[in-house]
């Protein structure tokens, strides 16, 4: 079988006269067989001169029809419901337009029932041959599956109908579907191309487990992104890959089509909308700036570096105790950037006197501060450190920058600092309130703000984790 759809395949492109002379064929044939029903098989001897005067006729005016219609274009092994309705239509026209000169040749002596039957055998055989000619290459499409992946389909909608035909006819989509997951109830235990519905969206894991799934392809291109979400995130407990049709608008639109998967996106799986980042504000505020990035050498510190030199800044001023890597950082920055002033320096931001040099001696626009110890099991063991560098080290360098002028700071802080339970979240959320009532206070009620920040720090951490931290250095 599957050699015969590759030769078939082969005289693809002398399809039309191909075409042609079988669709010749086919008529003849069901002409014929009209006959022979009509006299059962015992052929009188005044019928064979009416049927070779008129099968002439039938083939000129069913081959005129025909061709008007396009039935010599299309591809047979993608046959649909809309070319069985214009072949519906093709023979009927024809049928009728036989009538007259057909009856004609023989008048009084034409049997009109043989029109009956030459029409419904015409239309048995036209679209029988197309129809199995499909239904051959998608059992040999069916055939070729069983080495695909092990599939499920979320969706037993359009969508999912659709990508199951996809499936059954491409060539290029290796999967075998093992079923359907939809949650209308109304659709489990029936079945689509073959393929049964098995399930509801929350089975998802146990049907993986029970199927062998191999990946599940999401084919609900209109579903809301709160429903979107609910979905992926039944894929992603679920313990295999998953894959989703393109959304509704590019469907719509002509941009993708229904075999199109896609890989889903980390934003996918947000229970939010994605955060749209304004780069042209961005541009507006770091182009021709001089800025401070203090961290430079690490790894959030080295890509903040990064983005903000894309943005054309006067000045990029790197500040960081990691000699090597504020080395490498440098480098890389003077490589990309060549026309970027560039002043790598070597500073501790627990050292105040450094610290308001660096910022007086550059006069810094901006400063993103992102020097801190972040690793969670090394500041259980060492608390102490992290205080000085998390908590006192971001006091010093708030109020350098606000004696030097600086018009914008940005702390880089973490998600541990929300209900913080250890000592690294602890010493982001107190270097968060730092931040905030310094920017509430005036410059003369600093050194009074100060002690109080540290008595703050001191009852803040005693409480909640037992540890007493180090004394504050004065202001």
């Amino acid at each position: 079988m599957t050699a015969l759809v590759h030769l078939l395949e082969r005289i693809v492109p002398y399809r039309r006269p191909v075409i042609a002379a079988v669709h010749a064929v086919l008529v003849a044939t069901a002409y014929l067989l009209a006959f022979l029903l009509r006299f059962e098989f015992g052929w009188p001897d005044e019928s064979l001169p009416l049927f070779v005067k008129s099968l002439p006729l039938i083939l000129l005016i069913r081959g005129a029809v025909f061709a008007w219609f396009h039935l010599y274009e299309g591809l047979w092994r993608y046959v649909s419901m809309q070319d069985i309705l214009t072949m519906l239509k093709a023979v009927t026209i024809s049928s009728l337009l036989c009538v007259l000169p057909v009856v004609a040749i023989g008048p009084g002596s034409f049997p009109r029932s043989i029109f009956v039957l030459d029409w419904v055998l015409c239309l048995a055989l036209v679209g029988g041959v197309r129809l199995a000619l499909r239904a051959m290459r998608e059992s040999s499409r069916k055939y070729r599956q069983t080495e695909g992946k092990r599939a499920v389909i979320v969706g037993a909608g359009d969508a999912g109908e659709m990508l199951m035909r996809e499936i059954e006819r491409s060539s290029t989509l290796k999967y075998e579907v093992t079923g359907f997951v939809d949650d209308d109830l109304r659709k489990q235990g029936r079945r689509i191309h073959g393929v049964e519905v098995v399930g509801t969206i929350d089975e998802l894991p146990h049907l993986c487990g029970l199927k062998g799934v191999q990946e599940i392809l999401v084919a609900i291109p209109s579903l809301v992104p709160a429903a979107r979400r609910r979905v992926l995130h039944r894929c992603r407990a679920s313990g295999v890959a998953f894959k989703t049709v393109p959304d509704l608008n590019q469907l719509l639109q002509g941009k993708a089509r229904i075999g199109q998967l896609l890989e889903v996106r980390p934003e996918d799986l947000l229970d939010r909308e994605p955060v749209r980042l304004d780069l042209a504000g961005l541009r507006r505020e770091l182009s021709g700036r001089r800025v401070m990035v203090t961290g430079a050498a690490g790894s959030i510190g080295s890509e903040l570096c990064r983005q903000i030199a894309a943005f054309e800044p006067e000045l990029v001023l790197l500040f960081d105790r990691a000699e090597s890597g504020l080395y490498f950082t440098d480098l890389e920055l003077r490589r990309k950037h060549p026309a970027l002033k560039i002043v790598p320096t070597i500073g501790d931001i627990q050292d105040r006197r450094k610290v308001e040099e660096v910022i007086r001696t550059y006069a810094p626009h901006l400063v993103y501060h992102a020097a801190a110890y972040k690793h969670v099991p090394l500041l259980e063991e060492h608390p102490l450190e992290g205080i000085a560098n998390n908590v006192f080290g971001t006091e010093a360098l708030m109020l350098a920058a606000r004696r030097g002028g600086v018009t914008k700071f940005v702390l880089v802080s973490t998600d541990k600092a929300v209900r913080p339970v250890g000592i690294m979240g602890m010493t982001k959320r107190v270097a968060e309130a730092l931040l905030r009532f310094r920017t509430a206070i005036s410059p003369r009620t600093w050194p009074c703000a100060s002690a109080m920040c540290s008595a703050v720090t001191a009852v803040y951490f005693h409480s909640s984790s037992g540890r007493s931290p180090v004394a504050a250095p004065s202001p």
